[in-house]
């Protein structure tokens, strides 16, 4: 493959002013590495995320490796993931905003061009977000700049106040964009009136480290759902209509029904009674008579919003038996008399005949006997008084001597030994 087919990537890649995080499955760093390096000169925060293949390949190789260590002593960082689809040989996201995705590289290269706002862009985005907080970096050393840099949430209502952390160490000095030179352990308060990405840089005599952080301003939480059913006639789910835009829904009985949600801002998500708590994806169910749905959106600081679907099943019942309880006065004493009918079937079923004991007996007593006869039989053709009948010793014993003193007739004195055995065969 020419690095001309990277082409699209290097272009997008020199777009990022603050942030890139870039997921492959392949190895770019041989073809592009003076690009990445130039991104990181300009201070951008540059995140690779590794595919099992890739990971593999660098462990295998040397040189690979050492390429790998170079861009992290210029302020990468490095993860190893499994997250996206096997499809997918690139997913580049830059400045938090937008993604670019590539398919078959080695083939005929498609490209996607993803923007925020769509629902395969929060996939994606979802997905950095979630390795960021549950995986490690790969291959650090005790040595390597470790930078901790998170806010209190990553979504704040417009004009009001949340906290940023930075916990740095193995690093000689620390800069954050707007502050300039802080201590390696701190926290600041902003006030956001818009989307705000801040970049945070370490540095020490041999290596260098930046991270990303986006805090974004919001007018509110905003919770998307779909409610589909399966058509049997097409086997495709298709969304249902709401009753009267208060999230009531009426689903023929028997139907398979399908909840797609993607809850926007939250930093916490319980949707109940199904138990998910991440803040998109889709759930096949089923329901009986009536099922409420619960979606619970919670921003850290305190902002909560909460969604209410309620499904009904039809046709619905409409009377419900209801029984009076009666007095046992009143109820009469009812006594139960039962024919025992047992002996009279047995003796209707012997005489048609259906019940042949004896016969099947004596039928299987035969077949037995006839098993051992031929076993004994058998048994008998292969006793040892046969083998003598058929075959003789003696003549087998001559045999052996004979072809023995022709054998060793150049040799005498083993000719003589043998001449001096005893005549077994006599």
């Amino acid at each position: 493959m020419e690095s001309v087919k990277l082409g699209i990537l290097v272009d997008y890649i020199s777009q990022a002013k603050n942030s890139v995080k870039l997921f492959v499955r392949f190895d770019v760093f041989s073809l592009i590495i003076d690009d990445f390096f130039s991104c990181l000169s300009k201070f951008v925060a540059l995140d690779f995320y590794l595919s099992e293949e890739i990971y593999d390949q660098i462990e295998k190789n040397p040189f690979l490796l050492n390429k790998i260590y170079r861009l992290r002593e210029a302020g990468a960082s490095f993860y190893k993931i499994s997250s996206f689809e096997r499809d997918l040989d690139i997913v580049c996201q830059i400045d938090f905003k937008k993604i670019l995705v590539l398919r078959n590289v080695y083939n005929q290269s498609r490209s996607t061009f993803l923007i925020e706002g769509e629902s395969t862009f929060a996939i994606y985005k979802e997905r950095y977000d979630q390795t960021d907080l549950e995986i490690s970096e790969y291959r650090l050393e005790s040595d390597d700049i470790r930078i901790s840099f998170y806010s209190d949430s990553s979504n704040v209502i417009r004009n009001s106040s949340t906290k940023f952390h930075w916990k740095v160490s193995n690093a000689s000095r620390v800069e954050i964009d707007g502050i300039g030179d802080v201590p390696a352990t701190g926290t600041q308060t902003v006030t956001l009136l818009s989307d705000t990405i801040i970049n945070i840089r370490a540095f020490n005599q041999k290596h260098k480290k930046i991270k990303s952080l986006l805090i974004r301003a919001i007018n509110r939480l905003v919770i998307s759902y779909d409610i589909q059913y399966l058509n049997p006639a097409s086997n495709e789910f298709c969304s249902l209509k709401e009753a009267d835009s208060n999230g009531v829904y009426g689903i023929y009985k028997g139907n398979k029904i399908k909840l797609v949600w993607n809850v926007e801002y939250a930093d916490e998500v319980a949707i109940s009674p199904f138990g998910y708590t991440d803040k998109l994806g889709e759930h096949i169910f089923s329901i009986s008579d009536v099922l409420e749905i619960m979606i619970h959106a919670k921003m850290r600081h305190g902002k909560t919003k909460i969604t209410r679907i309620i499904i009904h099943e039809f046709p619905v019942h409409i009377f419900r038996h209801k029984f009076a309880r009666i007095d046992d006065k009143y109820l009469p004493n009812v006594e139960f008399n039962v024919k025992d009918m047992r002996m009279q079937a047995y003796s209707f079923l012997k005489e048609k005949g259906y019940l042949r004991f004896a016969e099947v007996s004596a039928r299987w007593r035969k077949q037995a006997l006839s098993s051992e006869r031929e076993l004994l039989s058998m048994y008998n053709k292969r006793d040892f008084r046969s083998f003598y009948n058929t075959y003789s010793i003696s003549k087998l014993n001559k045999n052996i001597k004979e072809r023995l003193l022709s054998y060793f007739q150049n040799m005498p004195s083993i000719h003589s030994t043998v001449n001096r055995m005893p005549n077994h065969h006599d």
